[in-house]
């Protein structure tokens, strides 16, 4: 049987309109993103844009500024990604988000 392992991809800041790389997937493994947790600390709107490399954006969420309701927000997935895929992540504008990739680590 193949081993499954909880973890964290990432927990940090994404800063900034440029993508930002948050985790490789090793060779020889397999990433499956459960939940993505965001929330814009800046005090500048954006949309936040989860993105897989060779794909591009694969989901966006629309963040108001910072203290407001709708400044966080929250994605339960199961999505696969391969062994030297990226994980990465954007914003729209200028800015700063706190964001948590969390998920499973399968070795094939």
């Amino acid at each position: 049987m193949a081993d499954l392992r909880t973890t964290r991809f990432y927990l940090g800041l994404v800063t900034g309109t440029s993508v930002t790389d948050l985790y490789t997937v090793p060779t020889g493994k397999r990433a499956i993103i459960k939940q993505v947790t965001v929330q814009e600390v800046s005090g500048s709107s954006c949309t936040a844009q989860l993105r897989l490399s060779p794909l591009g954006t694969i989901f966006t969420w629309a963040l108001v500024a910072y203290a407001a309701a709708d400044s966080r927000a929250v994605g339960h997935f199961w999505i696969v990604v391969n062994a030297g895929e990226k994980i990465q992540f954007a914003r729209s504008t200028s800015g700063q988000l706190t964001v948590t990739v969390n998920g499973s680590l399968h070795t094939v």
